[in-house]
């Protein structure tokens, strides 16, 4: 689709859902997926290792999650206007985070 397309971060019918995490993809630009993620007070505390680069900004709330380098963790808080970024490759999990946390992601391949 060319031209153009508006949008919104913010919802105000939005609610957060009930357990876990939703995604909104919500554009691609040069292969990078831009994606909007809601988030519930019980998120998947699962280990994830993703085969590309992300960039996350938490627009609301905080969160706290574990990255590991050479098998061993490191806890990062993260408050509202904060970002992250997260090589492909590197394990991580999202351990606690608010309920209705709102965050901005970019998922970039990686040029492997």
């Amino acid at each position: 689709m060319g031209g153009w397309k508006k949008g919104t971060l913010f919802c105000p019918t939005d609610e957060a859902p009930a357990s876990g995490e939703s995604f909104d993809t919500i554009g691609t630009l040069n292969g990078i997926r831009i994606e909007r993620i809601h988030s519930s007070s019980t998120p998947d505390t699962s280990l994830q290792r993703q085969p590309h680069d992300e960039w996350v900004a938490l627009l609301f709330g905080q969160a706290t999650l574990e990255l590991f380098s050479g098998g061993v963790g490191t806890e990062v808080t993260l408050v509202a206007g904060e970002t992250l970024f997260i090589g492909a490759e590197t394990p991580h999990r999202v351990l606690t985070i608010s309920h209705g946390a709102l965050w901005l992601a970019l998922h970039a391949p990686s040029p492997r």
